[in-house]
């Protein structure tokens, strides 16, 4: 694999994320705890909840999700014009929040955006967040540039979150941030699309605008700093101002889906991706720890300058 092709793949998963499948299918599911049936009719007229309702149910979902403490959650991503496929590329991941802490883990399956793999090649991409540090275990990384830990460090502060488009936000990895975005659901945009079955059971599909710029603001007002600042990421990795969200609440007015799409900046070869992510089993017991610093590297330090991405030097 050559040098170029990791660092556009690295790119174009920061575009998010997190951490999407076609228009057609539902948001994402494992065993299926947050399949989502979308709705088959219409509401009754003249019954439709108001916009300023759906706003007011969409805030209080996006609390009552967050106060859970935990939830784990499925993703994909379909990214369209990726650089070398004719076709969307789709992958899928899983992953972990502990929305108290901020801490978030995700495992991605790159296999979709690698045609000719080797099978000696690890496609997995396996991200850790904590205190605003991104750990990454991508074993096609670390095998290419000859780091000798299984995992690399990237702090806050590197240039490499730039330079590779915001490492911390890979394809559905980053699933807090999504449910801080909807502080800015702009007035008079919410609506109410009606009954859709969400695990199993009744819920419903509200729909919203999303502006960023004003999620950002909101989250500043009442959100500690780095909640702040990991919103500010996010936002800055999308390079768009406003979004259009689908948000699939489930009988508790819990968020079990969010869906969203956006294009990807040219420097990371354009196209677009469309985002699909589900949160499941809120309140279980998750584990969220850096790991031991004996197996870590800093990437800024591993790579040097000739790769024009920084240095450092390796953690100890």
């Amino acid at each position: 694999m050559r040098r170029p092709t990791v660092f556009v793949l690295c790119c174009l998963l920061a575009g998010c994320a997190a951490d999407t499948a076609p228009p057609s299918d539902p948001p994402p599911g494992a065993s299926d705890p947050t399949s989502i049936d979308a709705p088959t009719g219409t509401e009754v007229p003249g019954q439709a909840p108001s916009s300023s309702e759906a706003e007011e149910r969409l805030a209080r979902a996006a609390l009552a999700t967050t106060a859970a403490g935990t939830a784990r959650t499925t993703f994909s991503a379909t990214l369209a014009g990726l650089p070398g496929h004719a076709e969307p590329v789709t992958l899928t991941g899983t992953g972990e929040a502990d929305f108290a802490t901020g801490r978030l883990r995700s495992l991605i399956d790159l296999s979709a955006a690698l045609e000719r793999r080797s099978p000696e090649v690890d496609p997995s991409w396996e991200t850790i967040s904590v205190d605003e540090v991104v750990y990454l275990r991508a074993p096609m990384l670390t095998e290419l540039f000859e780091i000798a830990t299984p995992w690399v460090r990237i702090d806050p502060s590197s240039e490499l979150l730039g330079a590779a488009g915001g490492l911390q936000s890979l394809a559905g990895s980053d699933s807090g941030a999504p449910l801080a975005m909807l502080a800015g659901v702009e007035p008079g945009s919410a609506r109410d699309l009606g009954p859709a079955a969400v695990a199993g059971t009744a819920g419903r599909h509200l729909q919203a605008s999303v502006d960023l710029v004003a999620a950002v603001e909101a989250v500043a007002a009442d959100q500690p700093e780095p909640q702040r600042r990991a919103l500010e990421r996010f936002v800055e990795k999308l390079g768009a101002r406003r979004l259009s969200v689908d948000a699939f609440l489930d009988g508790d007015d819990r968020i079990r889906g969010l869906v969203y799409e956006h294009a990807l900046p040219a420097a990371a070869g354009g196209g677009s991706q469309r985002v699909e992510l589900g949160y499941a089993d809120f309140g279980a017991r998750v584990s969220i720890d850096p790991p031991p610093s004996s197996l870590v590297t800093d990437l800024a330090g591993a790579l040097g300058p000739g790769t024009g991405l920084g240095t450092g030097s390796p953690s100890g």
